[in-house]
């Protein structure tokens, strides 16, 4: 059965590596190929100076295809050794909101959390949460990573490879940043949190199931983390009667994104691929993941429905918001002010104003 699918978790590039003006169209074939009826894109900034691109970049997206394009605008962290002190994280996300994003991005993943050194429920976060609590702006916001990430008997070498093996006690445990977030929601209960890769929780359903429960606004997405769906497949029927039951509070993402600046990435395949198990498990009684069989979960077609599309539009309470070509300059020439003129991302962004300025 064909179904309208809203990809409501993608990225122009890796969310580690920088970013470029090619993710555009490489993002606009990922959604045309897959028959995707509209996208949310995620910007990962913090303090990198290379991710400065990133906001210009998924405005032009918006600006290129009204009305298909959602966008989370990122919002910016201060140097790791200015963590603690006051900083302007409540104006940068209604700034950001004000040019025409449809939400706001933040990101706890542990390396970031260990860097920064700020807890996720830290008083030097009230202003933002204060706003975006009594506004009920939808944030899409990563917390914690896969539990075998802390366990150096199971995290898969590709990713240890990558610096994520957070064992021995410098990082955060699971279940600390947890703790911080659950702190967060309850001092704030109407902050409208997107929590993705179901919140690391598919190994604890009924956990996650109790946490739904105690907080109405908050949403997860089923954006694939590595171990996720394998975990669905090992306890099938609970799963199962998991995604039914919380069928109005349920997101579909993958995670898909373009080639970095640089890099050289068969992004078509791997997106499709990625797009055909999650759709598969989600679907089929019997599915595979990269040639492996597994249990898939068999929805029935409301509870479907719902998640490729019908929860995102509520939640997000319709349609893309529209960005001015005007608003999105002049956002992009204070990037390029702030950005070092040593980095890629200067470049990008002189791309991406002149993409802007074709448009006048």
């Amino acid at each position: 059965m064909d179904y309208r699918i809203i990809d409501a978790h993608l990225h122009p590039s890796s969310s580690y590596k920088p970013a470029c003006i090619d993710n555009i169209d490489q993002v606009f074939e990922i959604m045309d190929d897959n028959g995707l009826d509209r996208i949310c894109m995620q910007s990962v900034t913090m303090w990198y100076d290379w991710t400065f691109q990133l906001n210009p970049l998924l405005l032009l997206m918006k600006l290129l295809r009204p009305g298909r394009i959602y966008a989370f605008g990122g919002i910016r962290f201060p140097d790791p050794s200015e963590s603690g002190k006051p900083f302007d994280y409540d104006k940068q996300a209604r700034d950001l909101i004000a040019v025409g994003f449809d939400g706001i991005k933040l990101f706890a993943k542990p390396t970031v959390r260990r860097t920064f050194g700020e807890s996720i429920d830290n008083p030097v976060f009230d202003k933002l949460y204060t706003w975006l609590n009594d506004t009920g702006t939808p944030i899409m916001y990563h917390i914690a990573d896969p539990e075998t990430f802390w366990d150096e008997n199971l995290i898969p070498e590709n990713f240890r490879a990558r610096g994520w093996y957070y064992g021995g006690g410098s990082y955060p445990s699971q279940r600390q940043l947890f703790d911080e977030t659950e702190a967060m929601l309850d001092r704030y209960p109407n902050l409208h949190v997107i929590l993705p890769h179901f919140y690391f929780h598919s190994a604890s359903l009924s956990r996650l199931a109790a946490l739904l429960d105690q907080h109405p606004q908050l949403r997860i997405d089923c954006t694939p983390g590595i171990e996720m769906y394998y975990n669905f497949s090992q306890n099938i029927e609970a799963a199962r009667m998991f995604f039914i039951r919380y069928s109005n509070r349920i997101h579909f993402g993958t995670d898909n994104f373009g080639c970095a600046l640089g890099d050289e990435l068969d992004y078509l395949s791997v997106a499709k691929e990625t797009i055909r198990y999650v759709r598969d498990m989600l679907e089929n009684r019997n599915a595979t993941i990269y040639g492996e069989p597994q249990n898939g979960l068999a929805l029935p077609e409301d509870v479907l429905r719902k998640i490729y599309a019908e929860n995102f539009l509520d939640y997000l309470d319709g349609d893309p918001k529209l960005v001015s070509v005007k608003t999105a300059i002049e956002l992009t020439r204070s990037c390029i002010e702030r950005a070092s003129m040593t980095e890629p991302a200067h470049d990008q962004l002189q791309f991406v104003l002149a993409k802007m300025e074709a448009l006048i």
